[in-house]
């Protein structure tokens, strides 16, 4: 028999950033939490995702992405943390910074001996 399904509190609420601010997903969350008839926790069995995932497309509009993630979510199981990257990854030396484009040449002012410039008629 496998491991339950357990779903962290912080990855659903990741999930509902998908589509509302940060603000409102912590809002959306609690509500749906009441709507489901659940206790705030730190992680939710199967059962408890599901009841969340229907509270959250009662309660919620174009939810479709908040959704597709929390089924990804209940699908995986918890996830692993995240690798490390290689150390060969990381450049030995930093790459040459681009080349330098010429100054514009200045902005030479009439001399006082040159009368003003005077547009044609």
């Amino acid at each position: 028999m496998g491991a339950a399904v357990s779903v962290e509190r912080e990855d659903l609420i990741a999930a509902l950033r998908r589509r509302y601010d940060f603000h409102s997903a912590e809002t959306i969350f609690g509500v749906a939490l009441a709507r489901a008839g659940l206790a705030d926790a730190a992680s939710y069995d199967a059962a408890q995702t599901q009841a969340l995932r229907a509270a959250i497309v009662s309660v919620g509009d174009r939810v479709a992405a908040v959704v597709d993630a929390i089924d990804a979510l209940a699908a995986a199981g918890p996830a692993a943390p995240p690798a490390a990257p290689p150390i060969a990854a990381v450049p030995a030396t930093p790459a040459p910074p681009p080349p330098v484009a010429a100054a514009p040449p200045p902005i030479v002012a009439p001399s006082a001996d040159e009368p003003p410039f005077t547009p044609p008629v």
